[in-house]
C-alpha cells in the first residue's frame, strides 16, 4: 500500500488516503508514552516468561532499528514506511541454504519474530494506532518432517543380524 496524500479533516484528525482508503490517525494526542512502557504493559497480557522475554527481545529491537522511543514518534511515522520497515526488519532475521536462496533454514524464527510484533501492533490498536500493518502477512512455511535420522530398512535388518 502507498500513501496517496495527507489531508485534514473537518475535526482537526489527519487522515492519510491509502490506495483510496482513509486511515484516520490520532495525531492530536501529543502525550509521549515510552514504547519500553507500551512494551511491558502488552507482555502483562502473557504469563509464560519465555514467551515475554522473547516478545521483548523481538519488539525491542525493532524499535530501536527504527529508532522509535516513543508513541509520539510511531504515531507521526508514515504507515507505508512502518510497514516497509516492519517487513525488512523480519526478513532479516531469514537464513538461507547456501546456493538455494529459495529455501529458509528458520522459517519458525523468521515467524516467531512476525508474529510477536503482529501481537504488538494489535495491542497498539487498542491505544488509537490505526491498523495492524502485519495484518495480512503469510508466515514463512514449516517442514513439519522430523530432523532426526532414522534407520532404513536395510540397516534394521543388519542391527538385528548382529544383535543374534
Amino acid at each position: 500500500m502507498f500513501i496517496k496524500m495527507t489531508v485534514e479533516n473537518e475535526t482537526g484528525l489527519l487522515v492519510q488516503i491509502v490506495d483510496s482508503l482513509p486511515i484516520e490517525i490520532n495525531t492530536s494526542n501529543t502525550n509521549r508514552i515510552a514504547i519500553e512502557t507500551v512494551i511491558n504493559d502488552f507482555l502483562n497480557h502473557y504469563t509464560s516468561r519465555q514467551t515475554k522475554m522473547a516478545y521483548n527481545r523481538n519488539i525491542s529491537r525493532f524499535f530501536k532499528r527504527i529508532q522509535v522511543a516513543d508513541t509520539y514518534q510511531l504515531w507521526h511515522m508514515p504507515y507505508h514506511q512502518v510497514k516497509s520497515e516492519l517487513v525488512n526488519y523480519i526478513n532479516s532475521y531469514k537464513k538461507f541454504e547456501e546456493n538455494q536462496s529459495d529455501r529458509i533454514l528458520n522459517p519458525r524464527s523468521v515467524n516467531q519474530v512476525a508474529f510477536s510484533l503482529s501481537a504488538f501492533f494489535e495491542h497498539l490498536i487498542d491505544n488509537g494506532y490505526p491498523k495492524n500493518p502485519l495484518k495480512n502477512w503469510k508466515s514463512e512455511p514449516v517442514q513439519h518432517q522430523s530432523n532426526t535420522i532414522s534407520f532404513t530398512a536395510v540397516e534394521i535388518h543388519k542391527i538385528l543380524d548382529y544383535v543374534k
